[in-house]
């Protein structure tokens, strides 16, 4: 988890794969209290669009921790950053005179890359040691967790004996998904040049103050950009990304894909379907609520059983234990002592006839009907354990 330009993944001798220049940015990170100027504005992104001052702001903390973008032609020299020119254009990218305290400046350059390989040997990559995305959405941070999600709990079981085989899941698992999340974040950073585009009304690609005051004077214009700002939603809303995604491979017993929306990056349709991530579904437990995903326990496996609906199920997972293998049974659902807060909203996520087996990370291993769900099941358990 060496980073963008990992050592590591250098020495393993990985290349990255995909675009490898974007666009050049220089990131001038200082503080200042700008509350003033963005009051009823509030927000955590702003863009100025100026055809000398083009660049991004980002408000950590409006009040005080600033970071500004500023984008470069993509043969400037960005070794040794010209620190006084990007002062002067961070001043005027402001317009007001408040004052500043410069902390750093640093270059780097927008990828939308995956390494050609996650492992050599006892070796994994995670985070941007494995993929490198534009910053749009916050998709790679939430990759790199996801990467560490997957990898640590394949980890913690070949150390207490499972077979290491299970850690070649790791990028069959990982890779595809980051694949998917970097094509959605090349998607969010080159739609935004739509909003460019509308407020570009002489078409030069430059945007200047008398382009912005002809958009501001015609509510035709003024609505075409409102459109195109619109049209960013989906970049700011990304929980089918983030929450739908779906394993396959080895350490799932996949039994079909799972449901899609009309906007799969946007909009997350939970379901039991193997791969995917146990839903949600609020319980109440001693007098407390919790939800479903908090029955994952970290260092075990799992079988959730809506009560006592599978004979010889006790016996199986007892004999389990007996054989080393660490899984714990859970009974949830209506008549157990984890009854659902809401049995309409429970019944429609989690069949009563289904046995699951969820991994460690809380994603559904596999799930069983049926009068021999019980052996299935506790089967299934012990194949994860002993690929």
């Amino acid at each position: 988890a060496d980073g963008a330009g990992s050592r590591v993944r250098k020495a393993a001798g990985f290349d990255m794969v995909g675009p490898d220049n974007i666009q050049t940015y220089i990131n001038v990170h200082f503080k200042a209290n700008l509350r003033e100027l963005v009051s009823g504005r509030e927000g955590i992104l702003y863009w100025v669009m100026d055809e000398a001052l083009t660049g991004t702001f980002i408000a950590h903390d409006i009040d005080s921790n600033w970071i500004f973008m500023k984008a470069v032609d993509a043969d400037e020299p960005i070794d040794s950053i010209d620190e006084d020119k990007f002062a002067t254009l961070l001043k005027a990218s402001i317009g007001a005179d408040v004052p500043i305290e410069i902390q750093s400046m640093n270059a780097w350059r927008m990828t939308a890359q995956i390494s050609s390989g996650y492992r050599a040997g006892g070796i994994f990559l995670v985070g941007d040691a494995a993929h490198r995305f534009p910053p749009t959405g916050g998709i790679g941070m939430n990759t790199g967790f996801q990467d560490a999600h997957n990898l640590v709990w394949k980890l913690g079981m070949v150390e207490r004996g499972m077979a290491p085989e299970i850690l070649a899941t790791y990028e069959p698992e990982r890779k595809p998904i980051a694949q998917t999340n970097s094509d959605q974040s090349l998607h969010n950073a080159l739609k935004m040049i739509e909003v460019a585009v509308a407020l570009d009304v002489d078409g030069d690609q430059r945007i200047t103050a008398g382009d912005i005051d002809a958009v501001l004077a015609d509510p035709e214009r003024l609505a075409a950009v409102q459109t195109a700002v619109d049209a960013q939603a989906e970049h700011f809303n990304l929980s089918g990304l983030d929450l739908g995604l779906c394993y396959t491979g080895a350490a799932v017993l996949e039994d079909g894909p799972p449901p899609v929306s009309d906007n799969p990056a946007s909009n997350y349709l939970p379901s039991t379907t193997p791969g995917a991530r146990l839903p949600h579904a609020t319980l109440l437990k001693d007098g407390e609520p919790i939800s479903t995903l908090d029955l994952v326990p970290y260092d075990h496996l799992l079988i959730l059983s809506q009560g006592d609906r599978h004979p010889g199920l006790d016996a199986a997972v007892e004999t389990l234990r007996g054989e080393g293998v660490p899984v714990h049974l859970e009974m949830f659902g209506s008549g157990t002592a984890a009854p659902p807060t809401d049995d309409a909203a429970f019944a429609a996520l989690f069949p009563a006839d289904e046995l699951l087996l969820v991994r460690p990370d809380g994603h559904i291993a596999g799930r069983f009907r049926g009068d021999n769900a019980a052996q299935e099941a506790c089967r299934a358990c012990a194949g994860l354990w002993s690929p």
